[in-house]
């Protein structure tokens, strides 16, 4: 299936259970967007953990689960 996106990323899990981003697309600053990824409390993933899918938020605005932060909305 092929999914029209403004911005993508491939995350994974640590073990510290803090999630690192290995790779984005669409981002105005990608290093920004690391960082930030990295700074987000582990409890904000625990419902994903175990997925072994691909998840795809399809409206991020409107989406509970996503973590708003200043500069990459």
């Amino acid at each position: 299936q092929v999914i029209k996106y403004d911005s993508v990323s491939i995350q994974l899990l640590r073990k510290d259970g803090r999630m690192q981003l290995l790779a984005g697309r669409g981002f105005p600053d990608i290093e920004l967007t690391r960082q930030i990824t990295q700074k987000i409390p582990p409890r904000r993933f625990e419902e994903f953990l175990g997925a072994q899918h691909v998840i795809v938020l399809p409206d991020t605005h409107a989406d509970v689960r996503w973590f708003k932060d200043i500069g990459n909305d």
